[in-house]
């Protein structure tokens, strides 16, 4: 939410003269929600390829160390967790860049 913050405040001039020519709220900020959008994504692709990498060799040594709580290897959590990740990532990003952008806007 600050990243958009400081974007909307360094491009306060073009916003200014999008506003001055007619354009709504909503044209103004959809720009600046698809960034959150795409910082979001990008978020959780970074993290879903360290969680990938990790996770075989984590189960594989707790394995081995936790007798009482076994774990297995399940390939398929591995998609199930990228795709939660995305939603989680595409939401809160967007979320973020609306309320950055709302109270700029607002004002």
């Amino acid at each position: 939410m600050n990243t958009i913050r400081t974007a909307v405040y360094v491009r306060r001039r073009e916003i200014e003269i999008m506003k001055l020519v007619g354009a709504t709220d909503w044209f103004v900020r959809v720009p600046f929600i698809l960034e959150g959008v795409f910082g979001g994504v990008l978020a959780a692709l970074v993290a879903g390829v360290v969680i990938g990498a990790l996770y075989k060799p984590a189960v594989t040594n707790l394995r081995s160390t936790l007798f009482i709580f076994p774990l297995t290897y399940d390939g398929s959590y591995l998609g199930v967790l990228m795709g939660m990740l995305l939603a989680a990532g595409i939401g809160l990003g967007a979320f973020g860049s609306y309320l950055g952008v709302r109270r700029f806007l607002t004002a």
